[in-house]
């Protein structure tokens, strides 16, 4: 059925325009989302305050480019199934703004580099971790990692943590970590 036109059997060129360009935008954000989830990544607090907005808007395109696609698809379709498919397209598509595209750009353009934190706290684990270090830093977000990635040389509160990776205007990858 085309939504833009209204009509139940047939679509023109522009719905199937439109239902490729709803896909691509879904694949981007997907990916770049994936990969802001799977690569350790702290933005500088200077890009987190910028970006905000955008990214909550872009997570309001995905979601209305997911509610489109299953409009356009005539099958059966489930409540919940539905819901569910819209709030991971805004998910997404927020985190394709907020960590996946400046992550992206920092593991190709960044140059390495180190930034220090200071362990602000230590919270508790889960089944793989045994404690969760809290670390605050002037120019990065706050950071969250679990302590056995430090081995024998455990962090204190209060105690500073270098990080290393590639650093960029817009945050740094979290490749290793030492307690100073």
């Amino acid at each position: 059925m085309s939504v833009l036109f209204g009509s139940a059997d047939v679509r023109q060129p522009l719905d199937w325009a439109m239902i490729g360009l709803a896909a691509l935008v879904l694949a981007v954000a997907c990916v770049l989302g994936m990969f802001a989830l799977s690569v350790g990544f702290i933005t500088t607090s200077a890009y987190e305050i910028e970006w905000q907005w955008i990214s909550f808007i872009c997570g309001l395109i995905c979601a209305g480019c997911v509610a489109y696609l299953l409009l356009e698809y005539s099958g059966p379709k489930a409540e919940r199934v539905v819901l569910f498919a819209i709030a991971a397209g805004g998910i997404f598509g927020y985190l394709a703004v907020s960590n996946g595209f400046p992550a992206a750009m920092t593991a190709i353009y960044g140059k390495p580099g180190t930034a220090v934190f200071v362990m602000e706290e230590l919270g508790w684990g889960s089944k793989r971790c045994s404690g969760t270090v809290v670390a605050k830093s002037e120019r990065y977000s706050e950071m969250r990692i679990c302590i056995d990635y430090f081995g024998d040389r455990r962090p204190r509160v209060g105690g500073r943590i270098e990080v290393r990776g590639k650093v960029s205007d817009w945050g740094i990858t979290r490749e290793s970590y030492r307690a100073l």
